[in-house]
């Protein structure tokens, strides 16, 4: 930007159109975030800006994340591995955890809890084995109450997955 004559540079990351008379002319760059004609600091991991100018950074969506910093584009958000969840403006991998009904280390695809357990909340615990007694047949199950009682007169062991364990 240019004041009287004078020519003076916008502060990192930011520019200012040609023939610009005022410091408020300079605007941040894509992926950084500040008031026109201040400081521009990058956008946080886990978000992105597109635009130019005095735009705030746009979270990635739920169910992906990002470790970006100024990131420019949306396409930098990478989607969470098969059956995980992550909030809104995720910055990193492992904050993709399990569905419930899938049990896993945080980051990586999550396995089905097995006919027989089931689990309820969200995260990295395993699945809860139907107690004794009990069977359930349904995969990836998000309730105890999928753990059906065996018939009167006979018993089933811990985690049963179908009728004919209950003997």
């Amino acid at each position: 930007w240019c004041l009287e004559g004078v020519e003076s540079a916008c502060s990192a990351h930011s520019w200012s159109p040609d023939q610009s008379s005022i410091v408020t002319a300079c605007l941040c760059d894509k992926g950084y975030i500040g008031r026109d004609g201040g400081t521009c600091t990058a956008c946080p991991a886990g978000t992105f800006k597109n635009a130019a100018g005095d735009v705030s950074c746009t979270l990635c969506n739920d169910d992906s994340y990002s470790t970006v910093v100024a990131a420019t584009a949306a396409s930098t958000c990478s989607l969470c591995p098969d059956h995980t969840f992550s909030a809104a403006g995720s910055d990193r991998r492992t904050n993709c955890t399990c569905d419930p009904g899938y049990s896993g280390p945080d980051g990586t695809p999550c396995a089905a809890c097995l006919a027989g357990t089931y689990k309820t909340a969200p995260g990295s615990a395993m699945c809860t084995e139907c107690r004794v007694d009990t069977y359930a047949t349904v995969v990836a199950a998000t309730n105890v109450n999928v753990c059906r009682t065996c018939p009167a007169h006979t018993l089933s062991p811990l985690g049963s997955n179908e009728l004919t364990d209950c003997t």
